[in-house]
Order: C-alpha cells, then sequence, then structure tokens
C-alpha cells in the first residue's frame, strides 16, 4: 500500500510518468516542467537502448548497471516493481509467448534481485517489496502451471 512507501505523492507522480521518455523520447521537455527530483527518478527509469538513451546499447551489462541503480532508489524500485506486476498480469493473450518468457526471465534475473536488494536498503518499505515479490513469484508459477497445463 501507499503508506509503507518512502513518499507517496513522489511515488504516484513517477508511476503516472514512468514510461514518458521512453515511449515519447521528451527528456527536454519533461525537464522543464516537472521538479527536479521526479525528473531524475523518471530518468532513473528509462532503459538503457530506449528513444531517450538512444546511445546505450540494450546489453546484459548495461542492464545490470540499470538495476543495480534502480535498487538504491526508494522510489524508483517501488515504481519498477508495480509496474512490472502491471505487465506480467496483463501479458497474456496480449504477448507472444517469448515475449511473456522474456519477461518472466527479466523478473527472475533483474526484477527479483533489485527487489530484494531495495528491501534491504530501504527496510522501513519491506511491506511493500514484500508485497511486490510475491506477486511477481505468484504471477510466475501460475504462467508456468498455465504452460505447463497447455503442453499435455
Amino acid at each position: 500500500t501507499l503508506r509503507d512507501v518512502h513518499d507517496e505523492e513522489k511515488t504516484l507522480a513517477v508511476a503516472l510518468l514512468h514510461d514518458v521518455v521512453e515511449d515519447y523520447n521528451c527528456l527536454h521537455d519533461f525537464t522543464t516542467v516537472f521538479a527536479p527530483d521526479i525528473t531524475e527518478c523518471v530518468w532513473l527509469l528509462t532503459k538503457p537502448g530506449s528513444k531517450g538513451r538512444s546511445n546505450e546499447p540494450l546489453t546484459p551489462e548495461n542492464m545490470s548497471k540499470y538495476f543495480d541503480k534502480i535498487g538504491v532508489d526508494p522510489i524508483a524500485s517501488i515504481v519498477k516493481g508495480a509496474d512490472r506486476i502491471n505487465n506480467v498480469l496483463s501479458m497474456p493473450g496480449v504477448f507472444s509467448p517469448e515475449k511473456q518468457e522474456k519477461y518472466l526471465g527479466e523478473v527472475q534475473g533483474y526484477f527479483l534481485p533489485m527487489l530484494k536488494a531495495a528491501k534491504y536498503n530501504f527496510p522501513e518499505q519491506s511491506p511493500a517489496y514484500f508485497n511486490i515479490i510475491n506477486m511477481l513469484k505468484s504471477q510466475i508459477h501460475l504462467l508456468n502451471a498455465t504452460w505447463a497445463g497447455q503442453t499435455k
């Protein structure tokens, strides 16, 4: 719940804006409209290799660095985890099986380790991290069981 996060208002603002730079490549306009702390957090959430960061290749090393930085930010870590819950819950029937497997692989390889680190970095937010981690793990188990049932 929001009462378990560091800064409710900033968390909501960043949650609403987190994909804007990636989807619309509008960092310049963005920085003139929103507070610097909001802008910094949104920039932190902008993935390597996206439109807003076209000079950075999307490599496993860059992705690891990207998630390491998110894991030491109390707002970005919550928003990134909650966003992935939304992505995973909405992907069946929309994403190809390959993309679904990729997303679940990212959850296991990047998201869960980042959330575990963030939980230790920001113990006051432990209930929120606990919920995010358990939602992601539950969805992984559900989708794996569904796929296993479809192959029988």
